[in-house]
């Protein structure tokens, strides 16, 4: 068996609760990264070595740490930069995210991906180069994203920390009048896409990666993101069933013949279109606007994101930001460099009898339903709300709320019942909501 010539204790042990492990060498074997508990939590520190053992230094990663655990340290090809992994927000009560920190600078940056419990990053040591100039190394780490258990995924560090590239975001209509009925087939549709600028470094604003580098958005969280409305994302699927998604699966896969002729169905639930049974409504619904100039090689594409103005109005109303104009956060990444793209668009919603307050229901869901359904709506100003159900005679069927709700979001559930105690019968009901003056109604389908 072989034996290392001589071996040297560099991180000594001499307290009985402390402890020094994961060391990490440097690129260029000068220092080496490890964590101790020295000051109780799990810290990051940094060795300068010495060949005798002798005039060696320890210091810290960060001059004031937060002191929750930082783990697992990793070198930057350059030698400049420790990635790690720490707590988001450096708040003990939250999952781990990976860190990574400029020795030089002590600017440090979290590349939260999904807040599943981020850990143990790897770095390459090959750097690499986005379109607009930007060095960065990739990293694989382990985490459980995606609801899949734990696994191996990849990142980059542009992904959150590098200042986001432009996007140009326009929302339609932009300016909506609250006491317009409101139909499931009424959307807000929000078009992306890039100054000549961005277009000249080698970026373009649809999914597939021709003609520069394409896009992604995260599946269901990411679209129609607004500090202002508080998270909200687009729906998984378009709130009529009858919208075309064709234009979506060509997309996705560059093969406009992988599907018979005809329309995709977002609802489809076949088992023969590019989606799998059913999930075209997976990711979201939108559609891209294609640059048709220069015989087709043209770059100037756009993508146009669709929701439902029911669940927007619903969110601004319960916020009491009717009457004023409320930005739409746009955030997406590049498809190979992850490099991060954000732009804003403006909506607003007015109501002529502001005083009299507003209020804005939801689809109700499950859709069609049995045995029961929720109902939401949101309301601007507090007050006496009554929810009722008529069937298609305009006949009372059900009363199943009736009191005072202060301003915000609310839910009220229907299991099919009838002001006689019975059950009602499969078919086509209308759901009413009434508060401060205002009213709104939605359509539900009871079947058995």
């Amino acid at each position: 068996m072989a034996r290392a010539a001589s071996t040297t204790a560099i991180l000594p042990s001499t307290a009985p609760r402390r402890r020094w492990f994961k060391p990490a060498y440097s690129p260029d074997n000068s220092r080496i990264a490890f964590v101790s508990n020295r000051l109780g939590v799990f810290q990051i520190y940094l060795l300068t070595p010495t060949s005798n053992g002798l005039g060696e230094s320890t210091t810290g990663i960060e001059t004031t740490p937060q002191l929750v655990t930082h783990d697992n340290p990793a070198w930057s090809s350059d030698g400049g930069t420790v990635y790690y992994d720490a707590p988001s927000n450096e708040d003990p009560a939250n999952p781990q995210d990976i860190w990574k920190i400029n020795l030089a600078t002590g600017q440090k940056c979290a590349m939260f991906i999904d807040l599943a419990g981020d850990v143990d990053p790897s770095v390459s040591q090959y750097t690499n180069i986005t379109g607009d100039g930007v060095t960065y190394n990739e990293f694989v780490f382990i985490s459980q994203a995606n609801g899949g258990g734990v696994q191996i995924w990849r990142g980059q560090s542009v992904y959150n920390c590098v200042p986001p590239l432009f996007a140009q975001v326009q929302v339609s209509p932009f300016l909506v009048d609250l006491s317009v009925p409101v139909t499931n087939a009424d959307i807000y549709d929000v078009r992306v896409s890039y100054p000549q600028s961005v277009r000249d470094q080698g970026y373009v604003c649809r999914p597939l990666n021709a003609g520069g580098e394409g896009i992604r958005m995260r599946q269901n969280y990411v679209i129609l993101k607004s500090p202002t409305l508080m998270g909200m994302a687009i729906t998984p699927f378009p709130d009529d069933a009858t919208k075309d998604c064709t234009n979506m699966v060509d997309e996705l896969f560059n093969c406009p013949a992988c599907d018979p002729p005809g329309t995709i169905n977002c609802h489809d639930a076949g088992t023969d279109d590019n989606l799998g049974a059913g999930t075209n409504s997976l990711y979201g619904w939108w559609a891209v606007e294609y640059d048709t100039t220069g015989g087709g090689t043209g770059t100037n594409h756009a993508l146009h994101i669709f929701e439902g103005r029911r669940s927007i109005n619903n969110r601004i109303v319960a916020l009491n930001l009717v009457n004023k104009y409320v930005p739409i956060t746009e955030r997406h990444y590049g498809n190979i460099t992850g490099r991060q793209f954000l732009g804003f668009g403006y909506l607003q919603l007015v109501a002529a009898n502001f005083a009299a307050g507003s209020i804005v229901m939801r689809q109700n869901y499950p859709n069609p339903f049995n045995p029961a359904t929720n109902v939401k709506w949101a309301m601007d100003k507090p007050g006496r709300v009554d929810v009722r159900v008529f069937n298609v005679r305009g006949e009372l069927v059900k009363t199943i709320a009736d009191a005072w709700y202060p301003k915000g979001e609310h839910v009220a559930s229907w299991n099919g019942s009838t002001v006689s105690g019975g059950h009602a019968s499969s078919g086509v009901y209308y759901i009413r909501a009434r508060a401060n003056g205002a009213n709104d109604v939605i359509k539900a389908v009871l079947t058995k």
